[in-house]
């Protein structure tokens, strides 16, 4: 194909490249072009199974108020766990001394299966999983058993603390009261005990 002075028409001249380029345009109606990979990176993960690819903002993670609720969830659980345990076993009509120790520490243990194996398989107690909060490991992985014992660990210190005569109940009180308080100042909103067992609370929903 030539021009019309005569001369061979490059196929490869900037005037049919631009040509193409018209062409390629309108058939997509005018897009502009595909935004550079670094846009892309910065603007982070996408996938929303992947939650925990990046630092997560502060909202993310439940301060006191509303882990306080799914714990009180978590003590009527618990509470009626035990309670149908102490219909079947205890004689409620002589209740010593040590059939209260006894109860307490049936209690505590309770707690503890109940909480570490909500943990370990579904990563939230029923309470957690009422108020869409959910228990995780650095990595968002669910907490292995030594670390979920280790972030209940304060119940234990507060069911020990709470025995003792006269004092009991004023030591146990100062336990959760630290328990929250270390929440609301920890960037993270972890307790105490969170920080014993390396695991955060983030919300799941």
């Amino acid at each position: 194909m030539s021009t019309p002075s005569g001369t061979p028409e490059n196929p490869f001249s900037d005037d049919r490249g631009q040509e193409d380029a018209d062409r390629s345009g309108g058939a997509t109606g005018g897009a502009s072009p595909l935004p550079s990979y670094n846009a892309y990176a910065a603007s982070g993960p996408t996938d929303p199974t992947n939650a925990y690819a990046a630092p997560m903002a502060g909202s993310a993670y439940p301060g006191p108020g509303a882990r306080l609720g799914a714990l009180l969830i978590d003590f009527v659980v618990v509470w009626i766990l035990t309670g149908v345990i102490a219909v079947i076993f205890v004689d409620f009509s002589s209740i010593t001394l040590a059939a209260q120790i006894g109860m307490q520490f049936i209690s505590l243990v309770i707690w503890l299966a109940y909480r570490i194996g909500m943990e370990v398989t579904t990563g939230a107690s029923l309470g957690k999983m009422a108020l869409g909060l959910k228990v995780v490991d650095a990595s968002g992985a669910t907490l292995s058993a030594q670390d979920s014992l280790m972030r209940n660990l304060w119940y234990v210190v507060s069911t020990a603390v709470g025995m003792i005569p006269f004092l009991g109940w004023l030591l146990n009180l100062g336990v959760c009261i630290a328990v929250g308080v270390t929440i609301s100042n920890d960037q993270f909103n972890q307790s105490f005990s969170d920080k014993w067992g390396k695991a955060y609370v983030v919300r799941s929903r």
